[in-house]
């Protein structure tokens, strides 16, 4: 079974357009939140690249807006490995209100040691994200 994960937010008035709709860059803050949850849930924190070794730096991401999200929503933020590669990983998002689909979102992440440069993710951090 592939790793997944949920996290809720509330869309603020800081948020929205002046129509009351959440801006469409405010979804990748929304989905970072959740990411780091997770891992936090998971037993690994972000933290400082240099002092762990390595980072995870966004590469790709291929986004769909289904339907807006408006000022106060309760938005859920479901995450699901996609693909777990030597030194990258896709993770598939869906932000939802309710029962409606609000976003869609596949986003590829690349392992980076402190000098920036690809690696392989650290065993012990491998070991977090694979199912047992």
């Amino acid at each position: 079974m592939p790793l997944t994960f949920r996290h809720s937010v509330r869309v603020e008035f800081d948020e929205v357009d002046l129509y009351g709709i959440v801006h469409h860059a405010r979804y990748f803050i929304y989905m970072e939140r959740a990411r780091v949850a997770m891992l936090r849930s998971l037993g690994a924190p972000p933290g400082d690249v240099h002092g762990r070794g390595f980072g995870l730096v966004l590469v790709e991401d291929r986004t769909r807006y289904r339907t807006p999200a408006r000022l106060s929503d309760v938005l859920d933020v479901h995450i699901e490995m996609g693909r777990l590669g030597a030194a990258s990983m896709r993770l598939d998002y869906r932000i939802t209100r309710g029962e409606d689909v609000v976003v869609e979102s596949e986003i590829r992440l690349a392992c980076v040691g402190p000098d920036g440069r690809p690696r392989t993710f650290p065993p012990e951090f491998r070991a977090v994200l694979e199912p047992p």
